[in-house]
Formats: structure tokens, C-alpha cells, sequence
């Protein structure tokens, strides 16, 4: 074993500050963390919006909304963001005629008494979007095109691609 000399002056005030900046930091982790997607997907099922009124909405104010709904009843909530997720190719599940933009498709509808995931389900239907939920994430994503990737499958796949070069 090395032995080490003991700590002395301004090293065992070092010492001391990095234990309770390392104390704090365990102590803030819970606050830090982004709710996972049973919870997003229990929040959103127990949101019930009691009158959900949209005249000539976008996609984008139409969800945040719903959103704002949602933070309210569920203040733990407030690190989930909803995401719009455009697919950059021409092709990607739009009809011939329909335009990709889902800002350019107007919302109007009236509902009472709704969940707030069946309100997500209507607006991504009227827009021709689909919604996915993801830790700490909610993406809007074109209907008939595949679901954004997470970072995890971005990786794993361009490290297969470099893999399957060799």
C-alpha cells in the first residue's frame, strides 16, 4: 500500500469542497432526472382536459396546449418536451398532394372531458402526424413514416455501418 501524507492547509480544504460539491450533486440527481415513458404515458392518460377548444390551430399550438394542460396537473412533467419531427425525405408517407409541413394543416374541434392522450391522438391524426413517447420526449412525427431513432439506435447503427466497411 502507498501512503499517502496527510491532508494539510489548502489540500484539506479541497478535499472538503469536492465532498460537498459531490454531496450536493448526488442530492440534485432526483431533479435532474427526465420523467421515463410510463410515467409520461400515466400523465397523459390522467390528464383530463375538461373542455379542449381549437380554432384554426397549428400542430405546434395544438400540442402545446395540451402540454400546457398537462404541466399544470402534473408539475413533475415540466422536463418533457414535445418535439416535432420532420422527416427530410420527399417520400416520407404523405400522400401524393399533401404537404409535409404539419404547421401548414389547420386544427379545429371540440372536445369535452378528453385525456390528454386521446386529445395528442385527434390533433396528430387531423395533422397526418403520429406522436411516440420517449424519456423525457414526446416526437411528432409524420403518419406512415418510421418513428424518429433515439440516440442509442443513431449510434448503434453508424457503428454497424463502420463495422460491416471493415
Amino acid at each position: 500500500m502507498i501512503a499517502l501524507p496527510p491532508m494539510t492547509g489548502t489540500l484539506k480544504k479541497l478535499g472538503i469542497f469536492a465532498a460537498v460539491l459531490l454531496l450536493l450533486l448526488i442530492a440534485a440527481l432526483p431533479l435532474l432526472r427526465v420523467p421515463n415513458t410510463p410515467e409520461i404515458s400515466k400523465a397523459l392518460d390522467t390528464t383530463i382536459l375538461d373542455r379542449f377548444e381549437l380554432h384554426d390551430a397549428t400542430l405546434s399550438e395544438a400540442s402545446a396546449i395540451v402540454m400546457d394542460h398537462v404541466y399544470r396537473q402534473h408539475p413533475e412533467m415540466r422536463k418533457v418536451r414535445c418535439i416535432q419531427y420532420n422527416a427530410s425525405s420527399p417520400s416520407s408517407g404523405a400522400a401524393a398532394g399533401q404537404s409535409l409541413d404539419p404547421n401548414t394543416a389547420r386544427i379545429t374541434l371540440s372536445l369535452t372531458n378528453i385525456p390528454a392522450s386521446e386529445s395528442f391522438r385527434y390533433i396528430t391524426s387531423i395533422a397526418n402526424e403520429a406522436y411516440l413517447l420517449r424519456p423525457g420526449r414526446i416526437y411528432l412525427y409524420p403518419a406512415g413514416s418510421p418513428p424518429p431513432k433515439t440516440m442509442r439506435e443513431r449510434l448503434d447503427a453508424a457503428i454497424d455501418a463502420l463495422l460491416s466497411r471493415n
